[in-house]
Parts: C-alpha cells; sequence; structure tokens
C-alpha cells in the first residue's frame, strides 16, 4: 500500500497484529524483497490471502513448503487496462508513425468503399495493435464496425476476462460466434484432436459468421513476414463467394493505389498490417501502451508437462 509517499509491505493476522516493511523503491523488485522479509519475520506454517496488489506479487515469489498460498480461493481478478505511457526515441517514431498513417490510411479507404463491414478480433497482439489505429482512424467517433470474434469454447480465461473488458466499453461492438455444429456434437480438443476441433470451431465458423452477416470488406491482423503464404497477400486482397484465395487472380497495387471495387459473389480481405514486421508490433504496444491479453506476460502458472509440451492449465475440464 501507500502512506505518505512510501510503498509498504503489510501482513496482518486475525489477533490484529501487523508486521510492515517500508520498500526502498515503488519497483516491483523492491516490493517482491520487502514480501519476502514479511514473510521470514513471522516465520513457522502460514496460510496468506493476499489482497489487491499483493495478490500479483505473491504468485510471483517462490514460496517456502511452510506458506500456504491462498489467492487460488479468491475469484479471478478482472482485467484492468494499464495507464501511462511510454518514451519512445524520435528515430523509432518516426517509423512507427508512417506505418501508422499507412494503416489508418488503409482502413479509411477500405471503409470508405464497403457497405457492411467488419473487422476479425483474435484479441492477440496484432489484433489489439489493429483495433487501436482503427480507433485512431475514426476518433472521436465509436468504431463504426463491429469486432467479430470467433469463440472454440475453449479459450484461455484471461482471454475470456479480456473480451469482457472490451465488450463493456462504449467506442465499439463485438459479435462472439460459436459454430451451432461443434455444440451439438459437444466437440473439445482432446476426444477429436486439435486439427478437426480447429476445422470446425474457427475455419468453418469464421466462414458461417462471415454468410450470415454477409460482411463485404472484412479487416484482418495478417503481416507479410510471418510466413511465405502471406508474403503474396494484397493489402485488399479478393475472396470468392466460398471465401476462396487465389494468389493468381489479385490486382496490383502499385503506388498505394488500391482497387476496391468488387463483382457479384467476391468478398474483400483487408490487411493493415501487412507491411509491419515483429518488432514493429511489439515497438508500437510499447510506444502506444496498448492493452494487452495478460498471457502475453511473464507469471508463475499451473501447468501439465503432456508429450514433450508444457501446457497451462487453467480449466477445470482439462483431462
Amino acid at each position: 500500500m501507500e502512506r505518505r509517499g512510501k510503498t509498504l509491505a503489510i501482513l496482518s493476522n486475525l489477533a490484529g497484529r501487523v508486521l510492515w516493511v517500508a520498500c526502498e523503491t515503488p519497483s516491483d523488485e523492491s516490493v517482491l524483497e520487502a514480501t519476502t522479509q514479511l514473510l521470514d519475520a513471522r516465520g513457522g506454517d502460514i496460510a496468506v490471502l493476499p489482497h489487491g496488489k499483493a495478490r500479483g506479487y505473491l504468485d510471483q515469489l517462490d514460496l517456502p513448503a511452510t506458506v500456504l498460498n491462498l489467492s487460488s480461493l479468491l475469484p479471478p481478478s478482472p482485467f484492468v487496462p494499464t495507464m501511462g505511457s511510454a518514451n519512445t526515441p524520435v528515430a523509432q517514431r518516426s517509423h512507427l508513425d508512417q506505418l501508422e498513417r499507412e494503416s489508418i490510411e488503409i482502413i479509411r479507404e477500405a471503409f470508405a468503399a464497403s457497405s457492411h463491414p467488419a473487422m476479425l478480433f483474435s484479441m492477440g497482439k496484432d489484433s489489439m495493435v489493429m483495433l487501436s489505429l482503427a480507433l485512431k482512424a475514426f476518433a472521436p467517433e465509436p468504431l463504426p464496425f463491429p469486432l467479430v470474434v470467433i469463440d472454440t469454447q475453449w479459450k484461455f480465461q484471461d482471454m475470456y476476462r479480456f473480451r469482457e473488458y472490451l465488450q463493456s466499453r462504449d467506442d465499439m461492438s463485438v459479435i462472439v460466434y460459436v459454430n451451432p455444429e461443434a455444440i451439438e456434437r459437444g466437440m473439445n480438443p482432446f476426444e477429436f484432436g486439435s486439427a478437426v476441433h480447429t476445422d470446425v470451431t474457427k475455419t468453418q465458423a469464421l466462414r458461417k459468421v462471415l454468410d450470415e452477416h454477409d460482411f463485404d470488406f472484412v479487416f484482418g491482423g495478417a503481416r507479410r513476414d510471418e510466413e511465405k503464404s502471406r508474403a503474396k497477400e494484397r493489402i485488399f486482397s479478393i475472396r470468392s463467394a466460398a471465401h476462396g484465395w487465389d494468389p493468381k487472380n489479385q490486382r496490383p497495387e502499385l503506388w498505394n493505389l488500391y482497387n476496391t471495387t468488387l463483382v457479384e459473389g467476391q468478398k474483400m480481405r483487408v490487411f493493415p498490417l501487412s507491411n509491419w514486421t515483429e518488432i514493429d508490433i511489439w515497438r508500437y504496444v510499447e510506444q502506444e501502451n496498448i492493452d494487452l491479453v495478460p498471457l502475453y506476460l511473464s507469471q508463475l502458472r499451473p501447468y501439465v508437462l503432456r508429450n514433450g509440451s508444457l501446457i497451462m492449465v487453467d480449466d477445470a475440464r482439462f483431462p
């Protein structure tokens, strides 16, 4: 807690006895060190129920067997957006500013040519950068098209809390779609296998929601540096009525001039981040202080070792 400009780590028991240690600095390292000193001073077997920010600090400590962390008994903390801003070198900003201007121009041009647009949203870092750019493109007005989230019903709990945070905002609308076939068949990645489960709950679900809402221009967060097939993508990429992509039947994009005309049966995928790289994304996240799903950040989490892979466990259905 903060007290007269000092950061204090406080430990109290039911009898009212209070131990506290003043942190040398308000840094995370100093708070963790003070928390360790408190637990050492208390000694003996102890069960700790952390409160507020102390919960996050306690989860990061390698606690001895004599200390029982009861934070798992508390309800999960809701997603809280970060505050403040980061300082970015001028040379780096000029490069990111150029990418930002290009992406905003692409988003505005696609919106002007569309009649029923939407933005695919995975809640990943690229999606959050694309969303931030779209909000800038139309500020101070709310986002003029919905975010489309494909729910497999098997995402991490942090992602669901993050989605609830986005749904609570007034400057955007969110469409959450679950493939009815997956519900009817009771599909899960363990019994059906990851390939079949992904095809039904993601690929087929995406096609169905696009058809049901008849979106004509759909924004996606793909980048050309991700893989070979992405490198062939145009920024404005034509799709067939069946959502097929023919790399040989795409339009030239010379001097940032885009052909946004659609003929009957065609749809358009638009990729505003095409010219961004992985490091550009992370630097822009830092520069703009963009909120991300906490899964991107290091933290002690429960896991199992299965077939040589470490798999985080935060779902009661996990076999």
